[in-house]
């Protein structure tokens, strides 16, 4: 996956750490289908861009943007 993808899909760990989030926060979130996710088996994968702009229309800040390294 390139990191400029804002199309692609990450890891809870990964979005957690593009988003300055902790990662069960994240998963909680997810779970509870509070934040877009796709569960694949027993995996969440997040689009990172989508999942800002969840929390942006929430309105909580979040560390990081969906470009963010």
């Amino acid at each position: 996956m390139r990191s400029g993808n804002e199309s692609a899909f990450v890891s809870v760990h990964r979005a957690a750490v593009k988003l300055g989030v902790p990662v069960e926060w994240l998963r909680t979130e997810a779970v509870a289908g509070r934040l877009p996710a796709l569960k694949i088996g027993r995996r969440l994968l997040f689009n990172v861009a989508a999942v800002h702009q969840a929390l942006q229309d929430r309105g909580r800040s979040v560390a990081g943007g969906p470009d963010r390294g």
